[in-house]
């Protein structure tokens, strides 16, 4: 296999051929020396859980861009995240967050995220048509996040489009001075805003939760200011970006299967498995990097210390070694007791994945259930973003 072969306009439509013939190329395959993917479902879930694969996130990026280049606030800020970090001090900093997230999680969660979707619904219902991607899909979990951390709805939209551009560090397509630049910027913004609401929730805290984040502590230990900003710019982006596409991902995939969606009015039960089989079938999150920190043995392939390994777990979640007839959204399928990649595994699984789950269950039962006549009008003519890692379309187009 090329890297051409995962940059093509085709590949962005529907990668899932491409993970195919990856996976019949071997358990993991060379894309040059010393880098290597693998859409093996086996490879994949061992190394996320193996701790000599880890993060080499600014080492990566400066061998790309140089030195001064990765001197700015877009990539600073992403090496300062919990994604980005190694033990001892990924421990310490989940652990953190971990506290604090759960701290703030509270029995009415369901409650608001069904609130906010109902409300969506009522501005949408008299409309009858119109694109529902910025609208519904990422209108909900960005209210969502906003009123997690106490900030004006207002304001959201504005982070939100400063956020889709820091983005694209993550992206292993490569960016132009300008894009670069662009970031800082977007970045630079994002530091302001929130270093500010930062110094106003410390004067002024709250039951939000970036006042939790400020006020956690775990042995002693607590989040230092950069910890914070960082982490926060993360639960921010993490918190809408990929469940709005989640979200428009699943519309997508269960708009050719109506008869699930009959089901699931008749039986709200079924609701959760629905959430679970289109994560596994088209999730938002397509690929994860890891780098080696000492030799290894990975299926008779010897890898040597600061090899990357770009693990797809788009392609993972429909190996057919692991799930029957992958390529197909199923709700009888009898391999329940294996999890899909959707949320990572190991030490990097998601924080926020209960969370996500809840919020994508709440927005399709709620436009089931209050749009019955709901249609998309674009779904042979959908255009899809030109990213690797966070997969996801530029419109979605209905009609009810």
């Amino acid at each position: 296999m090329q890297i051409s072969d995962l940059m093509s306009p085709n590949f962005f439509s529907d990668p899932y051929p491409v993970y195919d013939q990856m996976r019949e190329a071997g358990s993991l395959v060379a894309l040059g020396p010393g880098t290597w993917m693998t859409g093996s479902y086996a490879v994949v879930d061992a190394l996320l859980r193996d701790r000599r694969a880890g993060k080499k996130y600014m080492e990566r990026v400066t061998s790309v861009y140089g030195e001064e280049a990765v001197k700015g606030e877009l990539f600073e800020a992403n090496a300062n995240t919990l994604l980005q970090m190694n033990p001892p001090v990924h421990s310490r900093l989940r652990r953190l967050l971990a506290k604090a997230f759960n701290a703030y999680q509270v029995k009415s969660f369901t409650a608001t995220a069904e609130s906010v979707a109902d409300r969506l619904i009522d501005e949408l219902t008299p409309k009858g048509e119109g694109d529902i991607l910025e609208k519904y899909a990422y209108a909900l979990p960005l209210e969502i996040i906003c009123d997690m951390m106490d900030i004006p709805p207002s304001d959201g939209p504005m982070l939100s489009r400063a956020g889709q551009v820091a983005t694209r560090s993550v992206e292993p397509e490569l960016m132009t001075p300008a894009d670069i630049e662009e970031g800082n910027r977007a970045i630079s913004h994002f530091q302001s805003y929130f270093n500010d609401l930062v110094r106003k929730r410390r004067l002024q805290p709250g039951s939000d939760l970036i006042s939790v984040l400020l006020s956690t502590e775990d042995e002693g230990e607590s989040l230092t200011d950069a910890e914070i900003f960082s982490n926060v710019l993360l639960l921010f982006l993490a918190g809408h970006e990929t469940t709005a596409n989640m979200i428009s991902n699943a519309i997508i995939a269960l708009h050719d299967h109506p008869e699930m969606i009959a089901r699931a009015i008749a039986d709200e039960s079924l609701w959760p498995a629905i959430v679970s089989e289109c994560m596994r079938y088209d999730n938002s999150i397509q690929v994860t990097v890891r780098a080696l920190m000492e030799d290894v043995d990975i299926d008779g392939h010897q890898l040597k210390k600061g090899d990357t390994i770009y693990l797809y777990l788009g392609a993972a979640n429909r190996d057919p070694s692991i799930f029957d007839q992958p390529n197909r959204l199923a709700l009888d399928r009898t391999e329940k007791a294996v999890s899909s990649m959707s949320f990572g595994a190991g030490a990097h699984f998601c924080l926020g994945a209960r969370l996500a789950a809840i919020e994508l269950e709440v927005a399709l039962r709620k436009l089931a259930t209050r749009l019955p006549d709901f249609e998309l009008t674009n779904a042979t003519s959908l255009q899809w973003r030109r990213r690797s890692v966070v997969r996801g379309v530029t419109s979605l187009r209905a009609r009810w």
